[in-house]
């Protein structure tokens, strides 16, 4: 299980589903959203942009990628095309005539 607010989290709860354990934390207690495809976690992390983790290993996560496009002001939440070539961005604070989806 992870959580995104306020930070990024992921619990363990195979041990004990009732309690669940903190497995590891991001190290910030910022995050906007978040969303994990198989083993990766996106973190649309505001304006500190979009951070990719590998989390196989849910007790050893590491931080893959941070996507930071100045183009987009506020990263608010996104998604994965099934083929994981491609993430589109949602940002919140976009004005016309900018789109609020970047991919």
């Amino acid at each position: 299980m992870y959580a995104e607010a306020p930070g990024l989290r992921i619990f363990d709860v195979k041990s004990d589903p009732i309690n669940p354990q903190l497995a590891w934390n991001g190290n910030s207690n910022q995050g906007h959203d978040g969303t994990v495809v198989d083993d990766e976690l996106y973190d649309f992390h505001g304006r500190q942009g979009t951070s990719t983790y590998d989390i196989s290993n849910r007790l050893d996560s590491s931080l893959k990628l941070i996507i930071d496009d100045p183009s987009i002001s506020y990263h608010n939440s996104g998604w994965i095309d099934s083929s994981k070539k491609f993430i589109s961005i949602c940002d919140e604070l976009v004005r016309h005539p900018s789109v609020d989806i970047s991919a």
